[in-house]
């Protein structure tokens, strides 16, 4: 379908591209959103996308159309499927991550000079393929995407919860697992940090953890290294 419509915009056939561009609307963003994401992250992104859902013909047409004046006309559809897909860039390795399904996500990719551009994101809704938006769960809100807020009223149901900083715990540490550093890491040399956010008891040991940024390659080692069982345990000073 792509390739169609690249071929209808470089004729400038705009009557004829017009269904087509009307066909990736996404039908019911609501339920799409909240059945992929979750309640939560499902309603913002699904808010999201009803702002822009009128003008989503009219988005796509003029991204085919730059691109096309940039020189980039050879399209690639990218199935993005596994949460630690290689292909993913960073912050998209974070949406698939924040999946509640196996759902599979899809970008279009060009590559030129070894430069990637991407239109991202695509996915097969109600039996075609659906244009979702340039959704990134760096747009959304702490509390909305799980993170380190807490409420009076969470307090209060786990009286024995309390938030530090960072640097606070760090000083505290008497032993740290450094991640192991992917050999696919080296030989590319990708560098770069790994930021996560995690949830750990008095014990030192981690209850919940999940990825805030970072590259795909490194953040897959990091998550698999913090987030095993007795890996996962951090040891602080006695009595703290």
């Amino acid at each position: 379908m792509i390739s169609k419509i690249f071929g209808l915009e470089k004729t400038g056939d705009a009557e004829g591209l017009k269904p087509y561009l009307q066909s990736l609307e996404l039908p019911d963003p609501g339920t799409w959103f909240t059945r992929v994401f979750g309640d939560q992250v499902g309603a913002a992104f699904s808010r999201e996308y009803e702002q822009i859902r009128p003008q989503v013909p009219a988005m796509l047409s003029n991204a085919f159309a730059g691109l096309l004046r940039s020189g980039l006309t050879k399209p690639v559809a990218v199935e993005l499927k596994n949460a630690c897909d290689p292909r993913a860039t960073a912050p998209q390795y974070s949406l698939l991550l924040a999946r509640k399904t196996n759902e599979r996500l899809y970008v279009i990719r060009f590559v030129h000079d070894k430069t990637l551009t991407d239109v991202p994101f695509f996915a097969y809704a109600d039996g075609s393929f659906r244009y979702i938006g340039n959704v990134k769960m760096d747009t959304l809100s702490p509390e909305t995407r799980g993170g380190p807020q807490t409420t009076l009223e969470e307090l209060e149901k786990f009286p024995n919860q309390v938030r530090v900083g960072g640097n606070v715990m760090a000083a505290q540490l008497i032993c740290h697992p450094f991640p192991y550093y992917p050999e696919k890491a080296k030989q590319e040399g990708i560098q770069g940090k790994v930021v996560l956010h995690a949830i750990v008891d008095r014990d030192g040991f981690i209850k919940d953890l999940h990825l805030v940024s970072g590259d795909p390659t490194l953040a897959q080692s990091a998550l698999r290294r913090f987030g095993n069982g007795a890996i996962a345990r951090l040891c602080f000073m006695a009595g703290r």
